[in-house]
């Protein structure tokens, strides 16, 4: 009976209580710093995407212009600024 109160005592269940707290802590941190990239990483990775589609577009379309020119000469041009 003495060993039965033994383990239900306050002292042993703040105990309990603290060790899953500081066994827990590490792994929560290791998430939030997890989130942390994800968010930080996540603008910088769609704006080079988003960058590298719109030179591609730009490039197609400047090719597209070029063809035209050469195809009805400099007259359908837009003069330079």
């Amino acid at each position: 009976m003495q060993e039965i109160e033994r383990q239900t005592s306050v002292p042993c269940k703040l105990r309990y209580f603290t060790d899953s707290i500081f066994e827990s802590t590490p792994v929560a941190y290791g998430f939030f710093t997890d989130d942390w990239v994800v968010h930080w990483a996540t603008p910088r990775l769609y704006g080079r995407l988003l960058k590298m589609r719109l030179d591609y577009h730009i490039g197609r379309i400047s090719a597209e212009q070029d063809r035209l020119i050469a195809e009805w000469g400099e007259e359908v041009a837009t003069p330079e600024r």
